[in-house]
């Protein structure tokens, strides 16, 4: 697990989750997929003190707050309300116990939720206060049944929405019936721009040892509101191109002319002028014709590493030039651990030319049985005049047979997929590493 400085992170975003990244020159260092919760209420378990709580009554205030040190359902301490209306019984009047929280604007949902414990048989609500942007006329959203309470600690909540132009400003549970003297206790208010209620949290809730979920005060605690940042698992898929030097970057070793069944053995060279472009990088490799006929090249006489009966697939770029249009075979010679040929693989066909840069691909190569290498070998078929040319580009050999875009080493990291070599550049196999959120 990487921990990263947010301020020198690049965020990248997966539905609703967020993935983080830094670059550092051609390395990409990713932390896992990251989920932040915000509890918008300031000061929501009372564990200092009762700053910002009080009770919206209407008519005025009915109920004395206090907060008691032990026995809370979130850390110790918690807020205990005595009602006090002069008449006795609310009698229908509504007394809201509010919490302060940061004032937050429409159009949004949100989910308001509370423990309250207290005289058992009081009717208790979640609500929210609201006031329209440019009015001085505050009121409350709350639903239109409450919940009785039981003597124990029970959590409650209430989701709606807010309309434009209108603000929250306080949060916490109203009670709905009542007489002087009964008491509700609340504790754990919190408020989330969301339609589904979350587990509790502020800023004092335990984060986790390894990091993976850590709890925050946005500013100063129990004074402002805080954030659980949670690191979720992600899935890593790996991609290896085994062809050690696809793209002919700095030259054409670990390649072989001829050795594939043709008629004539081609020369090849590290081309860096080729006037109609590269398919990938700087170079690529150039085949010149010496006689008319088949000309063939291989890999390198050392093979590729394969495991028995396994699925694999190659690609390889070709042009031509000068408006010759040309066909070309492509396939597999598997050989055993002492390098001894076994078979060839079906051989396929691909016309390519010289307007464009051509893939061909073999999707359906499975090893045999006594497999552990392999070598692509490729001839170019019916060439006409000698100095007849052929270019190469981005070779690929994979455990896979899906059709997927051309990668090596040297590929342009992103925010997603990670290239490197696994030895020498140019001159090893190279791998893909894409990070995805589970």
């Amino acid at each position: 697990m990487v921990q990263l400085d947010l301020t020198q992170a690049t965020s990248v975003r997966f539905g609703d989750t967020v993935v983080r990244a830094v670059r550092t020159g051609n390395t990409t260092i990713w932390d896992s997929p990251v989920t932040v919760r915000t509890n918008w209420v300031q000061n929501p378990s009372a564990e200092v003190d009762t700053w910002g709580w009080g009770d919206d009554g209407e008519g005025g205030a009915h109920a004395t707050i206090a907060q008691v040190t032990t026995g809370g359902q979130v850390g110790s301490a918690f807020v205990r309300a005595t009602l006090t209306y002069a008449g006795g019984d609310l009698g229908g009047r509504y007394v809201p116990i509010t919490a302060p929280m940061v004032e937050t604007h429409g159009p949004c949902t949100f989910t308001v939720s509370a423990w309250v414990k207290g005289t058992a048989g009081l009717q208790v609500a979640m609500c929210v206060g609201v006031i329209a942007d440019g009015s001085g006329t505050s009121s409350w959203k709350q639903p239109g049944t409450g919940t009785a309470l039981t003597g124990s600690w029970q959590r409650i909540s209430y989701t709606d929405s807010l309309a434009a132009n209108n603000k929250m400003f306080y949060a916490g549970p109203v009670v709905m019936t009542g007489v002087a003297g009964n008491t509700i206790d609340v504790d754990g208010v919190m408020v989330e721009l969301t339609s589904s209620l979350g587990s509790y949290f502020d800023g004092t809730s335990t984060s986790a040892a390894d990091g993976t979920t850590v709890y925050a005060w946005v500013g100063q605690a129990h004074r402002t509101q805080s954030t659980e940042t949670k690191q979720a698992p992600v899935s890593t898929t790996v991609r290896t191109n085994m062809v050690p030097n696809p793209s002919f970057e700095t030259n054409v070793a670990l390649w072989t002319a001829g050795g594939a069944g043709g008629t004539s053995t081609p020369v090849i060279s590290w081309d860096t002028t080729h006037a109609m472009g590269y398919q990938l990088g700087n170079g690529c490799m150039k085949v010149l014709a010496t006689a008319t006929g088949n000309e063939s090249f291989t890999t390198a006489s050392q093979g590729i590493a394969v495991l028995p009966s396994n699925p694999y697939k190659c690609s390889v770029h070709f042009r031509t030039e000068g408006g010759v249009t040309r066909t070309v075979q492509m396939g597999v010679w598997w050989y055993t651990s002492t390098n001894t040929y076994i078979s060839a693989s079906t051989t396929l066909q691909y016309t390519v030319d010289s307007t464009n840069w051509i893939r061909c691909t073999n999707n359906s190569l499975v090893s045999p049985a006594n497999a552990a290498y392999a070598r692509i070998y490729i001839i170019v078929v019916g060439v006409t005049t000698t100095q007849e040319v052929i270019y190469v580009d981005g070779a690929t050999f994979e455990t896979s047979q899906a059709t997927q875009f051309y990668f090596d080493g040297s590929s342009s990291n992103t925010y997603i997929n990670t290239y490197r070599w696994l030895g020498t550049p140019h001159a090893s196999a190279s791998t893909q590493t894409t990070m995805t959120p589970v």
